[in-house]
């Protein structure tokens, strides 16, 4: 599968620590080439019937296509990168959720590339049949749950007993869920809910010294990847709120993408 390069490692090493610059122009240097494998073998497993292999092709290009636009994001370069990110990432989600025999998506990368299409105000070109609130792993459900009260759709949770569970847990990461969940909560005043936006900014700092298993793809685990990745559940929901704040994690090009 597409490794976004961020893998942390608990071995000693005496080599010098790349700088987020050094990181940002590594990815960006290999992704062509990322895509064109990736390409090359979608249409090879079309050709031999093989829909597993397709599907995980066209979750390498996706997450290719994702840290293309996520490399320009937080020194707001690259806006027709995104905008040709956004265009693929959608082309990709139609391609994955009409697939032959009605199979189905299993990596992580999919519920990435709905919370970028929600940063990016793009929720109509979301597959909603791609969520997964039946998976039987746990983070997987909470982001499909999240991704549903971010499209506002009527089926929120089948399960509304496990995703209490899930949240009640006490761990790093369930603590990271409570804060996003709690942004959303328009009950609470203004200022309460930027100050649970900065506690949100704080949590993804504290991911580049975290051992920690979130979901999804390994964003922001060492300290160059954490300058220059972004927590792309926290760009959806400050892209679904009224609230006006400064944040790198926020959709950073102003012209935006219409939907």
């Amino acid at each position: 599968m597409f490794n976004w390069g961020t893998k942390r490692s608990k071995a000693k090493s005496h080599v010098k620590p790349i700088s987020p610059d050094e990181l940002r122009n590594r990815r960006l240097e290999r992704l062509p080439n990322e895509i064109s494998l990736a390409r090359a073998a979608q249409a090879a497993a079309r050709g031999r019937g093989d829909v597993s292999q397709q599907i995980l092709m066209l979750e390498d290009e996706l997450a290719a296509w994702l840290q293309l636009l996520v490399a320009n994001w937080r020194v707001n370069g690259g806006y027709q990168d995104a905008l040709e990110a956004i265009t693929e990432a959608q082309r990709i989600g139609l391609n994955l959720s009409d697939l032959p025999g009605g199979r189905k998506p299993q990596g992580e990368v999919v519920n990435e590339s709905h919370f970028l299409l929600i940063a990016a105000k793009e929720y109509a070109s979301i597959p909603t049949e791609l969520l997964r609130t039946e998976t039987p792993i746990h983070w997987d459900f909470v982001d499909s749950v999240l991704i549903c009260r971010l499209l506002g759709e009527g089926r929120i949770c089948d399960e509304p007993d496990r995703l209490r569970g899930l949240l009640a847990e006490g761990s790093e990461v369930a603590r990271s869920y409570n804060t996003y969940f709690a942004i959303l909560d328009g009950t609470k005043p203004q200022s309460e809910r930027v100050d649970l936006i900065r506690f949100a900014e704080l949590n993804w700092s504290k991911r580049k010294s975290s051992s920690a298993q979130y979901p999804g793809v390994s964003l922001g685990t060492s300290s160059a990847a954490n300058q220059v990745d972004v927590d792309l559940r926290l760009s959806a929901i400050l892209s679904s709120i009224d609230i006006d704040v400064d944040s790198p994690h926020a959709w950073p090009w102003e012209t935006g993408i219409e939907c």
